[in-house]
């Protein structure tokens, strides 16, 4: 019964500690930005552009081991994909890193420099239930119990314009991460729907960047709800003020 108790004690006090620290001060006031932020992480991060959504928080708690085939071929795209995560690896507070690795054996992401008919080739089903044009591609595979990341896999159709790869290179790189979801809400952000060619910028806008350092803050754990996502983007917006 003593054991019983103490286990009990200890959940109890465990779970006090979690709440504190997804509860907001009462001091604080979010600014403009601080509310179009919370409301653009909920429709990126809760969301996807394919698929059904798991409507929680899915991301990499392990070392992401990147390979990209076809880099000997196009080195321009290979590039993109190194500067880009260049810049995510300056934006993740967690401990969560990208390595790109030269052994495909080791990756657990990879980057497919291709044509579509070859991947169609070699993985007929990889585009089922798409029925509309694209210039590339992600498929993560996360835990349905814990919604950890663990692969991911990117397409990329080498026969577009080089100004559309590499605008699609940063937006399906940095989708792999766990931000799953297009929209129509800003015409500068990487994670807009229909973006005209003529605003190809391959570069993160200042949300798309603080998507990413939410979305791999400590505080910020996979499986959190629409409600758990709230509380914490308040927590770590106290901690930043």
């Amino acid at each position: 019964m003593k054991t019983r108790i103490a286990l009990l004690i200890s959940a109890l006090i465990v779970a006090l500690i979690i709440a504190y620290l997804i509860t907001p001060s009462e001091d604080y006031t979010p600014t403009q930005y601080d509310c179009v932020l919370e409301d653009y992480f909920k429709e990126i991060a809760l969301k996807s552009e394919f698929g059904e959504s798991p409507e929680v928080t899915t991301k990499w708690t392990n070392t992401m081991y990147l390979y990209i085939f076809g880099s000997d071929r196009f080195s321009e795209q290979a590039s993109i994909v190194r500067q880009t995560i260049e810049k995510i690896n300056d934006l993740t507070e967690d401990g969560f890193e990208i390595v790109l690795t030269s052994n495909p054996a080791k990756g657990n992401a990879f980057v497919l420099l291709v044509e579509k008919s070859t991947i169609l080739e070699v993985a007929p089903n990889l585009f089922d239930g798409i029925d509309e044009d694209f210039v590339g591609y992600t498929e993560v595979d996360y835990n349905e119990i814990t919604f950890e990341i663990s692969k991911a896999v990117i397409y990329i159709d080498i026969t577009e314009p080089i100004e559309n790869q590499g605008n699609t290179i940063v937006e399906e790189v940095t989708q792999s991460l766990g931000l799953m979801n297009d929209s129509m809400w800003f015409t500068d952000s990487m994670f807009f729907q229909e973006k005209p060619d003529s605003t190809q910028t391959k570069d993160l806008s200042k949300l798309d960047a603080d998507l990413i350092k939410m979305l791999y803050h400590p505080y910020m754990k996979p499986g959190m709800n629409k409600a758990e996502v709230e509380k914490t983007i308040k927590r770590i917006l106290v901690d930043e003020n």
